[in-house]
């Protein structure tokens, strides 16, 4: 073990600027005006900054620290015996890192599977690095909005959004990163519940219209251009994974293959939130006369449903496992110190619950009731930030 104790933050420094430079390398390997001394440089060494080197360097960072990770539920033991706990929080930022790697490349099933085993609701230091923890959030809800799990991405969304509203880090130069970060989870936010509506509590939604109102109106629309913008200004840099220099590729490349693939679902998806409108007007009604109001044959109304009822279906209720369950199952996935293992169990995220039974449609709606400690809390937070400009001001006039 080191004889010397490393700050959270210094290791999340190494690990973000380690895939920094990865990112940044193959984005200078596909630029277009690479001159020949350049394109010969690049072909002699073909494997420089590879994806394969770069991941193995961060799954040997999590094995060294006995995190788990993917569907790998086995802990490394060492001779002297526990991991340190150096090694314990570099291993977590390295999952992170992993997260984000396997974003820019568009692996997103990679993605969500690497990190799984990885939870920051604990005592954890990484809580306490807000760089890394917006950077958790941020990848996993896009991975999520793009692998059509738009609950989810929701629940990420919002839990990383309200976690840094309310604690708010120490100033580092990773500030301005953070703070677009944030940005972009508002954006993700406004995609997800577009396409498949979803309970968004008062003070997110007035956020996320503040920021993307225009947007959100025209997307109810179905506006396929609004959709374009939304995801080219919420989503990560992506890098086209040529190894070859003298291949011609566009920078854009990654990021166009992406869009494609997320307007096909845009465009696969235009009767949800019409579906969605209906339901909601009435407690009960014929699958005839709903197909008739969509345009649609009764014969496929049935399909529609299920894609409704499927997207808004999600594994986003957390359940504790019981030190009983644990000390039964032998086989327990590595947990580190106070982050606390957790199951996912199938929830509804919708406003409304629907059945089907003899060509009639039968709706529920849960609604909640208004609290206004939300009201209260947002006003107190905007006259903090009235009295901090009012101070930067006064600082300012007396230097």
């Amino acid at each position: 073990a080191p004889e010397f104790e490393i700050p959270a933050v210094w290791c999340w420094d190494m690990i973000d600027e380690f895939v920094y430079q990865f990112s940044t390398f193959h984005a200078y390997r596909n630029r277009a005006d690479l001159s020949e001394e350049e394109k010969q440089m690049l072909e002699e060494s073909p494997h420089e900054w590879s994806p394969v080197t770069v991941v193995r360097f961060l799954l040997s960072f999590a094995d060294k620290g006995g995190v788990s990770h993917g569907d790998d539920s086995s802990e490394e033991k060492s001779s002297e015996g526990a991991p340190h706990k150096f090694f314990k929080t570099l291993g977590v930022f390295a999952l992170i890192g992993m997260l984000k790697v396997n974003c820019l490349m568009g692996d997103y099933t990679s993605a969500v599977n690497y990190i799984k085993n990885v939870d920051l609701t604990g005592r954890h230091e990484s809580m306490y690095v807000w760089s890394a923890y917006a950077s958790y959030h941020y990848h996993l809800s896009f991975a999520h909005l793009a692998s059509r799990r738009y609950a989810d991405a929701i629940r990420v969304g919002k839990k990383g959004l309200r976690h840094l509203h309310r604690n708010r880090g120490a100033r580092t130069y990773q500030d301005s990163n953070v703070v677009k970060m944030k940005e972009q989870m508002f954006g993700i936010l406004a995609i997800a519940a577009s396409l498949v509506p979803q309970r968004l509590d008062d003070g997110m939604y007035n956020q996320v219209m503040d920021r993307y109102g225009q947007q959100v109106e025209r997307m109810r629309n179905m506006d396929i251009d609004a959709y374009r913008e939304v995801f080219v200004a919420v989503c990560p840099k992506f890098i086209p994974m040529r190894m070859q220099a003298d291949m011609k590729t566009n920078s854009e490349e990654g990021l166009q293959l992406q869009l494609a693939v997320f307007l096909d679902e845009v465009r696969a998806t235009r009767k949800v939130p019409e579906i969605y409108s209906y339901l909601k007007m009435c407690t009960t009604m014929n699958t005839e006369r709903l197909a008739s109001f969509l345009g649609v044959k009764e014969e496929e109304l049935t399909p529609l449903l299920l894609y409704v009822k499927h997207k808004t279906q999600s594994g986003s209720k957390y359940t504790a496992v019981s030190k009983s369950e644990k000390a039964n199952d032998e086989k327990e996935t590595a947990v580190l110190e106070g982050v606390q293992r957790l199951e996912m169990e199938k929830v509804s995220t919708s406003g409304i619950q629907f059945t089907v039974s003899n060509n009639l449609v039968e709706v529920t709606e849960h609604k909640k009731s208004k609290l206004n400690a939300d009201y209260f809390i947002r006003q107190i937070l905007r006259y903090e930030d009235v009295i901090d400009i009012e101070k930067s001001k006064r600082q300012r006039n007396d230097n």
